[in-house]
């Protein structure tokens, strides 16, 4: 009966277990539904109509996109990236690609016509306006704003594709939040397309074609966002689109993404692979040209044209044998391997000619350390006058007050002749040394009297009188 019962409360507590469990996963489900759920608070229609009240590029639009455009423009050629963020913020750039991107999500023919056609104009305004400043500004030098929107890669489209996320899940809300100046500062679509008007202006086709592919890359990854969330927040789909024709449009988008990624896969691994390149060519010269009286000076050079990396080292000439080892070494380091290595040692200064050098600098520190040894012991002989001038000092204040005892004194003792107070040779203990004008002497309590007054008037502590 017992063994029973055990049995029975083990089922009973397993059953419990099992419950607790799957209750604990469907609360844990029910949590990451709500954390994540993009339903709540959803305004569809809201959305849709303010995406296609905002995507004409005309009237204020227009005029803000131009004055975004002269500001972005004017912070390029002054290196500023807090005037570029500015320009960033009051440009309306983003609606008519929100807007491409809305029309494809919701196969709306017409407002796709729109939205291309506004974000054509949008182009042609900004490289118009940036073609105009850049063509008349008094500076016009590649500043590292403008030099650093013209090397496009798969990253500037990642960010892009979050932005663009952010950007349609703000505006999709019945509460707008304060997402879209932060989309519009991420996603960084004012700054290339002035560098495209930049190269334009002064005639460099690399900068404009690499700046407005960047821009370009930017402003599709924008439309691909859009279009997925559209899809994945289901917006009300137009009725009339036949299946082949969204499969037709899936393609598209499918086709014209891949020409979009591959060109900036390609330029990323480049980036990559320079930037791993300058990393390389740095630990190399650590490891050795930089010692104790060798080091190397500016930034490894390459030179594409005959694959060699140059070094230009200053101090200790490296020797024939030496520098031999170290090009085999060179053999060792990936990136760099395949480059002819070439060094230019004291900066095309010779071996005399740096001999001499080192040994005027010798000469030059040598003379140096002589004359801060001979400032130091001047140095010490002040100290020692000014600590004998102390000495004075403080005897001088223990003797001036004897100036004023001999009147003062020979009115409290008439037979007293002369005063004066000295220090004995051995312990320097004050003496007090007294001429009387008669051979009589003063008796002891006189002479108690006078010591007495002698130490308070000059403040001694211990007296003897002669």
């Amino acid at each position: 009966m017992n063994e029973a019962n055990k049995e029975k409360k083990t089922v009973v507590k397993q059953e419990r277990l099992n419950r607790n469990f799957w209750s604990f996963l469907d609360s844990l489900n029910e949590f990451f539904k709500d954390l994540i759920d993009l339903r709540d608070g959803l305004d569809k229609v809201g959305t849709i109509e303010n995406i296609k009240n905002n995507r004409r590029m005309r009237g204020a639009n227009a005029w803000l996109l131009m004055c975004s455009i002269m500001v972005a423009s004017i912070g390029l050629d002054l290196n500023s990236t807090a005037v570029i963020i500015g320009a960033m913020l009051i440009s309306p750039l983003m609606s008519p690609i929100l807007g491409i991107g809305l029309a494809i999500g919701i196969n709306d023919r017409e407002t796709l016509i729109t939205s291309l056609n506004h974000f054509g104009i949008s182009i042609a305004i900004a490289i118009v306006t940036s073609f105009i400043y850049f063509y008349l500004t008094p500076f016009g030098n590649e500043t590292d704003e403008i030099l650093a929107r013209t090397s496009p890669n798969l990253l500037d489209g990642l960010v892009a594709v979050f932005g663009g996320i952010a950007g349609i899940v703000s505006m999709s809300r019945i509460d707008k939040s304060n997402a879209i100046p932060g989309v519009a500062i991420a996603t960084a679509l004012m700054p290339p397309i002035c560098v495209a008007g930049y190269g334009l202006a002064n005639g460099n086709w690399l900068f404009f074609f690499n700046a407005f592919y960047l821009f370009f890359l930017n402003s599709f990854f924008i439309v691909i966002s859009t279009y997925l969330v559209v899809r994945f927040l289901r917006f009300p789909v137009k009725a009339y689109v036949n299946r082949k024709t969204q499969q037709k449009t899936n393609l598209i988008i499918l086709g014209f993404s891949l020409l979009m990624v591959i060109p900036s896969i390609l330029i990323l691994r480049r980036v990559f692979k320079e930037f791993n390149r300058t990393k390389e060519a740095k630990v190399f010269a650590e490891e050795y040209f930089n010692t104790n009286n060798r080091f190397c000076v500016g930034e490894p050079i390459f030179l594409e044209v005959d694959s060699t990396i140059t070094y230009r080292i200053v101090g200790t000439p490296i020797s024939d044998d030496s520098l031999h080892m170290i090009e085999e070494e060179l053999l060792n380091y990936g990136y760099i391997k395949d480059y002819n290595l070439n060094i230019i040692q004291n900066n095309g200064i010779g071996t005399k000619e740096w001999k001499k050098l080192e040994d005027r600098i010798s000469g030059v520190q040598g003379e140096l350390s002589k004359k801060i040894q001979i400032a130091k012991q001047v140095e010490n002989t002040k100290d020692i006058e000014i600590q004998q001038l102390k000495q004075t000092i403080d005897s001088l204040r223990n003797i001036l007050p004897v100036q004023s005892i001999p009147e003062e004194a020979s009115i409290l003792f008439p037979n007293l002749k002369s005063i004066d107070i000295t220090k004995s040779s051995v312990n320097e203990t004050p003496i007090l040394l007294v001429k009387w004008k008669t051979a009589n002497r003063l008796n002891k309590s006189n002479q108690a009297k006078l010591m007495k007054y002698v130490k308070m008037r000059v403040g001694l502590d211990t007296l003897v009188v002669y």
